[in-house]
């Protein structure tokens, strides 16, 4: 059968605080915080729009088939790539519909002035080089998709945005109870929460499809995040109204100096099998604290390995052996590390990149 893929996008809503945990351990006591990643991994949204899928088409097609385990042996024996070829997502955005405005993480290899306007650092000896004299990280910060534009071509003065302007933070405090639902001594615990500053920002997800096997309603409510509430979502097949620009590299241009920017979240483990491309150099990773994935394996019915992930934002500066176009180079690396698609979960929105020239001097 021919699977016919389409690029469609899901807005998602929460109705209430929300909590994305991290990997960090957690034991209950009087000066134990709980810690909730801001913008959560694409994981998490892949988790809930698939439930979403499963339970609105229980009686029918792959979901009826996952969910009476009744796969077929081809569809048990690589279940993951069964999946992934009827729903992969490609990129998380935050949406401000008032604005009609998409932002990303900001490349790391930014710093900021006063006025909250980067400039790209240059890179010397494989140090990055501040432009600015006084200047600060653009962790926590966000870049609209017109700016993320802009820094491709480096252009000066790009402006970025706090990520607090659009997620709050609080906490809230809790008691764990016993098997018997009774508080203990020193089992109370802080657990950070979060919601949109504004009603008009949304997740924005951008995803593919076969377009038959793989159905959801047009609109609806799903479960998102660690206390599983309600969020409410709305498919949009037609995305001409976002200012979300295809970028394409066609041209022939042949260069040996490559930044790959990723877009969102990416495995230590990918970016080492990109060390072992034998046609590429690795000159300097862009990053910062990594942070440990786990989550729970349903078809193995047991938690998966924690795994080491750099956050979106991460740059890799990478020179090539011989002179090459950035789509022939892209093709490259997306055929050289197809295998890793379903080991790294690239499927889920994990490791999407962006290939572009190096326009800066490296002595």
């Amino acid at each position: 059968m021919e699977v016919i893929i389409m690029s469609k996008f899901i807005k998602i809503k929460p109705m209430d605080t929300q909590f994305f945990r991290d990997g960090t351990p957690f034991k209950a006591g009087t000066s134990n915080w709980i810690q909730s990643m801001l913008i959560p991994n694409p994981s998490v949204f892949y988790g809930a729009i698939f439930s979403a899928y499963l339970m609105q088409n229980s009686k029918q097609g792959l979901a009826e088939r996952i969910l009476s385990n009744n796969l077929k042996k081809e569809e048990k024996r690589n279940y993951e790539e069964t999946i992934a070829r009827y729903f992969s997502i490609k990129n998380i955005y935050l949406y401000d519909e008032r604005e009609n405005e998409i932002y990303i993480k900001a490349p790391l290899d930014m710093h900021i002035d006063d006025d909250n306007y980067a400039y790209i650092d240059s890179l010397e000896n494989g140090l990055l080089k501040p432009r600015a004299k006084d200047y600060e990280s653009v962790e926590n910060k966000l870049i609209s998709m017109n700016a993320y534009y802009q820094y491709i071509l480096k252009k000066e003065e790009i402006k970025l945005y706090d990520l607090s302007n659009f997620i709050l933070q609080d906490y809230k405090v809790g008691i764990e109870l016993n098997s018997k639902r009774v508080s203990e001594d020193k089992q109370l615990y802080k657990m950070d929460i979060n919601e949109f500053k504004d009603t008009n920002i949304t997740y924005l997800i951008e995803y593919e499809t076969d377009n038959g096997e793989f159905e959801l309603r047009d609109y609806g409510f799903l479960k998102l995040g660690g206390e599983s509430k309600v969020a409410k979502y709305k498919v949009e097949d037609d995305f001409s109204n976002y200012k979300l620009r295809r970028l394409e590299n066609k041209s022939d241009e042949k260069i040996d100096k490559f930044k790959m920017v990723f877009k969102q979240a990416v495995f230590s483990d990918f970016i080492e099998r990109i060390k072992d491309l034998e046609e590429l150099k690795i000159i300097k990773l862009i990053t910062d604290r990594a942070k440990r994935v786990g989550g729970y394996d349903y078809k193995k019915k047991r938690p998966k390995v924690m795994r080491k992930v750099y956050q979106a934002g991460t740059v890799l500066y990478i020179k090539s052996k011989e002179k090459i176009s950035i789509e022939k180079l892209t093709k490259k690396i997306e055929e050289s590390l197809q295998e890793l698609t379903y080991e790294y979960e690239s499927f889920k929105g994990f490791n999407s990149f962006d290939l572009i020239e190096d326009k800066g001097e490296q002595r």
